[in-house]
């Protein structure tokens, strides 16, 4: 399936969903939190979306205070003494914020990643309700699971509805496009679709239905050039949606996903063209908090399933999340509450996908590094 967008586009999705607590950093001053949801009153074609108003020309966002950032969008300013590792990807990602597209913002038609459609990711940790997601409990370390959905980490918690101290309010990380292909030696003309993405929700299996996030869409093709959509969504609501800017293979992509006055934000941003956008998603059915995610998944359309993209390795780095009470977590914490998973092919028997995480390594405390391997890195599944 070839999805295309052309148009640069910058949107902002507004509502207010049903939970009281804030969740962004306890610093971040309550005008400001009020204003994240209040600034998002530009309307666009697509239900549940709206836009920030655009920054003056001379704007400089490491420069602005806390209400201002609000105003046009941009993410709260990290604590620059007790997250130094957040400040300087933020700081970064902000100083080359300077293109705010206008083109198109539109939904991804028939297209999810699996395990994020309506009947939620927690719900399901395999593609086929007939191949059982393979868990191995933890007692000192991560747990450890395979799936023939995702691979990557998630940091969860036990949580069944929104807390005010210790549901997940914030995540985010970076990641730089690799160039997306078939297998090796393979080329029958069809598509091969994947996304990185970086969320909150849908990782604790039964506690909810719903995840929030962004990333890109990664579409490789037989003997053309591979393809990349800045793209977000809140399911089963506000299913995959494009952000109306693309990227190319070697850009480094900065993903935010965040809440405030109860509202979700994602904020994207293409660092090698300088292209961001800020989403305020509303959804009725609330947030629980309890899980983030930095992961890899393959793509779901209803009677179809694409498979894989051979991406040879890639890296996620300063990755991060943050509880609403301040608590910080990381995907190399060896903690039993840190899921580790391993993509399998969509027979279950082979892996596909793998994750190095922990805090050492091609890895470490920020960093994961994913690897093609199996059917997917050579000879097609």
């Amino acid at each position: 399936m070839r999805i295309e967008a052309k148009n640069p586009a910058v949107v902002a999705i507004a509502g207010v969903f049903l939970f009281g607590a804030t969740a962004l950093a306890s610093a971040q001053s309550d005008a400001a939190r009020a204003i994240y949801v209040s600034a998002a009153t530009v309307p666009t074609s697509v239900a549940r979306v709206h836009t920030y108003p655009a920054a003056p020309a001379d704007f400089n966002p490491l420069a602005a205070g806390d209400e201002e950032l609000a105003t046009y969008g941009f993410p709260p300013r990290p604590d620059k003494s007790t997250d130094a590792n957040h400040y300087e990807t933020w700081a970064r990602a902000m100083t080359a914020a300077r293109i705010r597209a206008s083109g198109e913002i539109k939904p991804v038609a028939s297209v999810g990643p699996q395990g994020m459609r309506s009947e939620g990711i927690g719900r399901s940790r395999s593609a086929s309700a007939s191949i059982p997601a393979s868990v191995t409990p933890a007692v000192t370390g991560p747990t450890l699971i395979n799936s023939t959905e995702w691979s990557g980490v998630a940091s969860t918690n036990k949580l069944t509805k929104w807390n005010a101290k210790t549901s997940f309010g914030d995540v985010w990380g970076s990641f730089t496009l690799p160039y997306a292909q078939p297998p090796f030696g393979v080329c029958n003309g069809g598509s091969y679709d994947g996304t990185a993405w970086i969320g909150i929700d849908g990782f604790t299996p039964g506690d909810t239905n719903l995840t929030l996030g962004g990333g890109v869409l990664i579409e490789a093709f037989c003997g053309e050039t591979p393809a990349y959509s800045a793209v977000f969504g809140w399911f089963p609501e506000v299913p995959y949606a494009y952000a109306g800017f693309n990227g190319r293979a070697g850009d480094l992509f900065y993903v935010e996903t965040y809440t405030s006055e109860g509202m979700g934000l994602v904020f994207l941003e293409d660092l090698s063209t300088l292209n961001y956008g800020t989403f305020a998603v509303s959804s009725d059915i609330p947030l629980v908090g309890n899980s983030v995610e930095w992961l890899l998944g393959v793509l779901y359309c209803p009677g179809c399933t694409t498979p894989f993209p051979n991406t040879t390795a890639m890296f996620f780095t300063g990755a991060e999340a943050l509880t609403t009470g301040g608590h910080y977590f990381y995907p190399g914490s060896t903690t039993p509450a840190t899921e580790v998973f391993t993509m399998l092919d969509p027979t279950g028997t082979q892996a596909i996908e793998l994750v190095s995480a922990g805090p050492s390594g091609n890895q470490g405390k920020y960093t994961l590094f994913f690897q093609t391997t199996g059917c997917t890195y050579s000879g097609g599944c």
